[in-house]
């Protein structure tokens, strides 16, 4: 049975219970039955509005409830963990953002301060070493993307996969595989290479500066406030200019490793390349492995030059721009 044929047959039942009308009367009856239909109807349209408001009502509800809940996860993944971009190798007199002094990693963003006398080694998650001298103030951008708010910090990068970029009041500074020094304040910046190349990019200059360092010399690149003049020299790859970094370069590490890993790294560390007396001996270098202890970069020339003698027929001698390896019988037959 459909809606109309209830509706008829309910005000039937009305009609009847409200007793016969006069038979005479055809017209009234009719009447009062479309009367009674209409008023019928419209309490059934009520009632039936009345059902779907408070069906709506309740959809409504539920609709806000989700929200809600979207919208606190939508609030908990926009807030995404903080992303550690270094490794803190060794501190002394450091001031986080966060306050924490036991804090083993740097954070995107977070303020890295070192006091008067204070020093920061840090090694990027790409391998790059960053030293940070005395009242030194940066932070890390990136992955790869520093800011030097000032002070002076020195990069060693470990190839030509590596480009780290720092950003100063005075421009950009890109690194393409290499150790340098930059030191930035209110009156100049200077950038100081010792290996590989950089790229600067000065606000309100057109061209780039390229500096690069070469058969023991390495540029030196200076900006001065007051002229906005630059100004280039060089200095010595060994020069004691860069002893500051000596006690701040992460050690050697202990285990095993070859001879010419070894040789490689005090080179790198002194600012020296690494020259075989023969080509077999490079080989044999590469070939021949042994356990090393953890060995400082203060010191290192004699401390590895010690140890490869005593564990091997290889021997050094350090000239102000190379190490020199030989063999032990043919040192002999020299002298």
């Amino acid at each position: 049975m459909n809606d109309n044929d209830r509706n008829n047959d309910l005000i039937g039942r009305l009609l009847n219970y409200s007793g016969a009308l006069p038979k005479d009367n055809e017209e009234t009856k009719q009447a009062a039955k479309a009367r009674l239909e209409r008023v019928w109807l419209e309490s059934v349209a009520q009632q039936r509005a009345l059902q779907r408001q408070s069906r709506l009502v309740r959809f409504a509800a539920a609709a806000i409830v989700v929200m809600a809940v979207v919208g606190l996860v939508r609030n908990v993944t926009l807030q995404p963990e903080p992303v550690a971009l270094a490794t803190i190798v060794q501190q002394t007199g450091v001031n986080f953002t966060g306050g924490d002094d036991s804090a083993t990693s740097v954070f995107a963003d977070e303020l890295v301060r070192t006091a008067h006398q204070g020093t920061l080694t840090l090694m990027l998650n790409n391998g790059t070493v960053i030293l940070l001298d005395d009242s030194t103030t940066l932070t890390l951008q990136g992955p790869e993307q520093i800011s030097l708010l000032g002070g002076r910090v020195y990069v060693d990068s470990p190839g030509m996969d590596s480009n780290v970029i720092i950003d100063t009041s005075w421009g950009t500074v890109r690194d393409i595989g290499t150790q340098f020094e930059l030191d930035v304040n209110a009156h100049r910046m200077q950038a100081a290479l010792r290996e590989g190349s950089i790229q600067m990019s000065l606000f309100g200059s057109a061209e780039p500066i390229v500096a690069g360092a070469a058969d023991g010399r390495g540029d030196v690149v200076r900006v001065d406030a007051a002229t906005m003049q630059v100004s280039k020299d060089t200095r010595p790859t060994t020069s004691p200019k860069w002893d500051w970094t000596r006690s701040m370069v992460p050690a050697f590490p202990a285990g095993r490793h070859s001879f010419a890993a070894v040789i490689a790294w005090v080179a790198r560390q002194t600012g020296r390349e690494v020259s075989y007396s023969r080509h077999i001996l490079e080989t044999e270098a590469q070939n021949e492995i042994v356990d090393w202890p953890s060995i400082a970069a203060t010191g290192a020339e004699a401390t590895v030059a010690q140890l490869v003698e005593t564990t091997s027929h290889f021997t050094l001698s350090f000239s102000e721009t190379t190490v020199e390896v030989s063999d032990r019988e043919e040192r002999l037959r020299r002298h």
